[in-house]
């Protein structure tokens, strides 16, 4: 039985630190993320204040019809 135990514990130490490598990444990809929707938060605040000036010159971005149509 104390053979059991031993491999189960083994088993519970390798699931442990295969969840911990998973959070370690999974918080890496949450900065990634608040890092990009920050930098696009500002863009489109530097753009709306663009826009609301007047004098600046803006030049929209050629797009592509969507999908399926």
């Amino acid at each position: 039985m104390s053979g059991a135990c031993a491999s189960g514990s083994a088993g519970l130490k390798e699931l442990r630190a295969a969840d911990a490598e998973e959070l370690a990444q999974l918080k890496a990809d949450v900065e990634a993320l608040v890092g990009a929707l920050h930098q696009a938060t500002m863009e489109n605040l530097h753009l709306r204040q663009q826009l609301a000036d007047r004098h600046a010159v803006i030049r929209a971005l050629p797009t592509q019809p969507p999908l399926g149509r």
